[in-house]
């Protein structure tokens, strides 16, 4: 399976799943997969894009913030 997500990753996959996350038609489906690549090997870079995406979020986009807490939640 790693070689699909390196795969994933050239093809720009996780910054498009990266960039859905902030709407909230697809943000289920989005946090799915980048909590799939967190998890696979080399997913720091993409927890320090979802933990940079939720510190630049608008501070009244609770609803956000609340998904992303959800999914790092779901990590531990």
């Amino acid at each position: 399976m790693p070689c699909f997500q390196g795969v994933f990753r050239e093809c720009g996959g996780a910054r498009c799943a990266h960039n859905m996350v902030p709407f909230l038609e697809c943000r289920t489906q989005a946090l799915g997969i980048v909590q799939q690549l967190v998890l696979s090997p080399g997913g720091d870079d993409d927890m320090g894009t979802l933990l940079g995406l939720m510190n630049t979020a608008d501070i009244t986009d609770l609803e956000l913030k609340t998904a992303i807490l959800k999914v790092g939640d779901l990590m531990t």
